[in-house]
């Protein structure tokens, strides 16, 4: 499946496309943090498949990264784009 009709399937109640996602999230989670403790970017681009379904839950679960695993020093002023 693409990551389009992963979104799809979970969207749809597929159980296993929603645990796809759960860990996507996940994954996604600890990036953001690293990302942005190592790099310390002014902006993080959303895009791809899981981008352009996920955009909303990403941006959250990105803005959850940033409160709880990065320094204020390192979260000021970062933004998420789409």
């Amino acid at each position: 499946r693409t990551a389009r009709g992963v979104v799809e399937a979970a969207r749809l109640g597929d159980p296993l496309a929603q645990a796809a996602i759960d860990d996507a999230m996940e994954g996604w989670q600890m990036v953001v943090g690293v990302f942005a403790m190592l790099l310390n970017p002014e902006r993080i681009v959303i895009g791809g498949g899981l981008g352009a379904g996920l955009a909303p839950q990403l941006v959250a679960v990105g803005e959850q990264a940033l409160a709880g695993r990065v320094l204020g020093v390192a979260r000021q002023g970062l933004t998420f784009a789409l």
